[in-house]
């Protein structure tokens, strides 16, 4: 059970760095190239899309609505930090620490936080 747990988690992490890096413009994911760049933003978003559909499948494996709806509300809680993230950095305006560490609570920790829910 754990295991299709931490799958589901890898999945949806897939999903957000597919994203994020064409969102941000980023050339590079840990020092290779990104994905959007040597694939095209196209084909990176389609299988993004596909592994995050993937992790769904995953935590309906676990037969447990409690399971779905965390793996539902933490998704949410990271299209929101990465929301607020994008917002800001298109208006070239910065945060004040508590907004800045709102983000960071909505598009980092739903990264971790997840298994840790989906195990009690």
């Amino acid at each position: 059970m754990v295991d299709v747990r931490l799958r589901g988690t890898r999945r949806a992490k897939f999903f957000l760095y597919r994203i994020d890096d064409i969102q941000d413009g980023s050339e590079l994911r840990r020092g290779k190239p990104s994905a959007h760049v040597v694939f095209g933003e196209g084909v990176t978003i389609n299988s993004a899309q596909f592994q995050y559909m993937q992790a769904f499948v995953e935590v309906r494996k676990l037969n447990n609505p409690l399971c779905i709806d965390i793996f539902l509300d933490e998704t949410r809680n990271l299209l929101i930090g990465q929301g607020l993230d994008l917002h800001w950095t298109s208006r070239v305006q910065c945060p004040s620490v508590p907004e800045y560490l709102q983000m960071i609570d909505g598009s980092r920790w739903p990264l971790i936080k997840p298994p840790f829910r989906l195990s009690s």
